[in-house]
């Protein structure tokens, strides 16, 4: 891919706003996540499933690194939801270096039902995408073990995969350009905690991006929602791409597609579960 310009403009905060909403209104993404989160506890973990469902008991969560609480929200809901819409004993925490983030974030745990933490011990900790930026994996891996050991509780991290749709339409990008799309993708993670000896089982995640808003009569040319989408998807303001290069954004997203055998995209997350034992 020839580059034409200069570096890429990042999108403003409420271009990137819309571009992530324009995205959700066409994937299943959190869905699936939060759906394989609730399949892996029932199978491997019956009973903290069973507790998490009772509004009689008293269960901790701990969510690292939440931001925005793209999946966390979402997975606080269906635990409401299942405990028939009393979260009164569903005591959330969240752990960000933001401080405006981390209370955005419990203000909106507490609208989705859930209630302030209590004590520093969780029944379940999870850390979503944290990995793609930090360089101490073993200090984030560590904290997360501890949060949960004294309850026998269970450690999730989510990352993204290098198999995912979404990278490697981003990596077309940015290779070209000399950068790189993701580091801390969940296979180098998986491989990893490998090296290290600390016992974990990982699961490719697949959901599904409806690649419809790209096309128009089988040709790439996308909608708004479309050019929307692309942002969020290569972090990059859609229309400031040079058009060599949204020329061949274009044909890998409908080789893609084709791939797929749909209009669709694959969007492929790792989901590592950890054991918390010393």
């Amino acid at each position: 891919m020839e580059i034409e310009g200069g570096p890429l403009r990042s999108p403003a905060p409420a271009e990137q706003r819309d571009a992530f909403a324009a995205y959700l209104r066409h994937t299943d993404e959190k869905h699936v996540a939060v759906s394989a989160i609730a399949r892996r506890l029932h199978a491997e973990r019956p009973e903290l499933a069973v507790r998490l469902a009772d509004p009689a008991d008293d269960v901790s969560i701990l969510f690292v690194g939440a931001g925005r609480g793209d999946l966390e929200i979402p997975l606080i809901r269906s635990i409401v939801e299942a405990r028939g819409g009393d979260g009164r004993l569903l005591r959330v925490h969240c752990a960000d270096a933001d401080p405006a983030m981390r209370d955005a974030f419990m203000a909106a745990a507490a609208a989705a039902g859930a209630a302030p933490p209590s004590g520093g011990d969780f029944d379940l900790a999870i850390s979503a995408h944290l990995l793609h930026y930090v360089d101490d994996w073993d200090a984030a891996v560590t904290a997360l073990r501890s949060a949960v050991r004294a309850r026998d509780g269970a450690a999730l991290v989510v990352l993204l995969s290098r198999d995912s749709d979404d990278v490697r339409l981003r990596s077309a990008l940015m290779e070209s350009r000399g950068g790189f799309a993701i580091r801390g993708a969940g296979e180098e993670v998986d491989a990893w905690l490998e090296a290290q000896g600390i016992g974990h089982f990982a699961e490719t995640v697949a959901a599904t991006v409806d690649a419809r808003p790209f096309f128009r009569e089988a040709r790439f040319a996308p909608s708004e929602a479309g050019r929307q989408m692309l942002t969020f998807i290569l972090r990059a303001a859609w229309d400031d791409i040079p058009a060599a290069e949204r020329t061949a954004i274009g044909g890998l997203t409908a080789r893609l597609a084709v791939a797929n055998g749909a209009a669709v995209l694959r969007a492929r997350s790792v989901h590592l579960w950890i054991d918390p034992a010393a």
